[in-house]
């Protein structure tokens, strides 16, 4: 048990380069990496379900499987090769090289689609942003010219630039204080 105690905030520098402070591989899959796992998986240490969402990502190297496992290859004169399948205990994904690669993979793909996606969504804020002021100051522009001509009562531009302000806050705070009202203190709704 001495090696699977590698929460965050409770190791110590010196700890890390004693060989027992690294479970081996066979190790590695105890009762402790296992309750870790499930409080990454919404679970609370007592197993209580906390939520059915993925949470967040553990990129953390000194906490995860991946690191003790290749701290565990370098200790035992493996450094450089894949755990085997018979000693990983990950016998349903293979080796444990493959199992993490592919789950490190998905990790950085997921990443970089959320950030593609991401990218996406401020290019369409930024037209629809742009696309809103154009309208809004030739409607004005032109009501100006209205009022210049004598065509239309005086103050029509000025309500139209209060009209169009107000509508856009009205839709803007709507769909913060309905549909994401965690969006509230973000800057979002400006």
């Amino acid at each position: 048990r001495q090696g699977l105690h590698m929460r965050a905030g409770t190791h110590h520098q010196a700890d890390m380069f004693d060989p027992d402070y690294y479970p081996t591989p066979e190790r590695s899959i105890g009762p402790d990496v296992s309750q870790l796992a499930t409080v990454r998986l919404g679970r609370d240490k007592g197993g209580k379900e906390t939520s059915k969402r993925l949470e967040s990502f553990d990129f953390d190297p000194w906490d995860s499987l991946i690191w003790r496992v290749h701290i565990a290859n370098i200790l035992s004169g493996r450094e450089g090769r894949c755990c085997p399948r018979r000693e990983s205990g990950l016998t349903r994904f293979g080796g444990v090289c493959g199992y993490f690669k592919r789950r490190a993979c998905l990790r950085w793909g997921l990443n970089f689609l959320t950030a593609v996606i991401t990218a996406l969504v401020a290019v369409g804020i930024t037209a629809l942003s742009r696309a809103l002021t154009k309208l809004r100051f030739e409607a004005v522009g032109d009501l100006l010219l209205a009022e210049m001509d004598g065509t239309v009562e005086s103050g029509m531009a000025f309500a139209a630039f209060l009209g169009i302000g107000v509508a856009c806050a009205t839709v803007s705070a709507t769909l913060v204080s309905l549909v994401e009202p965690v969006a509230a203190g973000s800057g979002i709704s400006e």
